[in-house]
């Protein structure tokens, strides 16, 4: 009876181990890289010829290094003092916490609150003054260019000024350079954050 109890225990002991090996021990950034590799893969006409240059997660700090993006940012907080100068003027009421917070530093996951917000203190602004003052109107003009400049480069990574969650969620995105077939290629994947496959795929001139 000892025999086979120690056999068995044994036995199970083995399963454990192997069990334990055969686990998939990956990290979770390492399944989504692995997943963009087989996507590429499986189009490539040489499956050997995959070979990775760059692949970087799109979050807060990789968009805000992008030079355009850096820029209009700025432009928006330069526009957002000067709003701020001429709503004292006005003596409004409005609670001013968000946009001084934003005149100093304003994140690119914040630009969608920041239009609302904006909105508000242009209808304000446009009660006061019947006539705008130029440096006000200019102020106008170079944020509306600045958001449209932001909006065509969220757009390259499948984003908008109108809705940015880079927060952990059902999906991540990635910008990946990489080589397959002798040329070199660059392309937004997103990979679904549960079943570890790529979901949207698009490639960059």
């Amino acid at each position: 009876m000892n025999k086979t109890f120690r056999k068995n225990a044994l036995l199970a002991l083995a399963l454990a181990f192997f069990a334990l090996l055969s686990c998939d021990r990956r990290s979770e950034e390492e399944k989504r890289a692995d997943a963009i590799a087989a996507f590429v893969m499986d189009y490539a006409n040489n499956y050997n010829s995959y070979k990775v240059v760059d692949l970087k997660k799109i979050d807060q700090a990789y968009l805000e290094g992008q030079q355009i993006i850096k820029s209009s940012l700025k432009i928006l907080q330069d526009t957002t003092r000067t709003k701020l100068s001429y709503l004292a003027l006005s003596n409004s009421q409005m609670d001013m916490t968000k946009l001084v917070s934003w005149s100093e530093k304003l994140p690119i996951d914040a630009v969608d609150s920041y239009l609302t917000e904006s909105a508000k203190v242009d209808r304000l602004l446009d009660e006061h003054w019947a006539e705008q003052p130029a440096e006000l109107s200019m102020a106008r003009a170079n944020e509306a260019n600045a958001l449209n400049s932001l909006n065509d480069a969220l757009a390259l990574f499948n984003l908008s000024i109108y809705s940015i969650d880079l927060a952990e969620g059902a999906s991540t995105i990635y910008y990946h350079q990489f080589e397959v077939d002798g040329m070199e290629k660059s392309a937004i994947f997103e990979v679904d954050n549960q079943a570890f496959s790529v979901i949207a795929y698009k490639e960059l001139g």
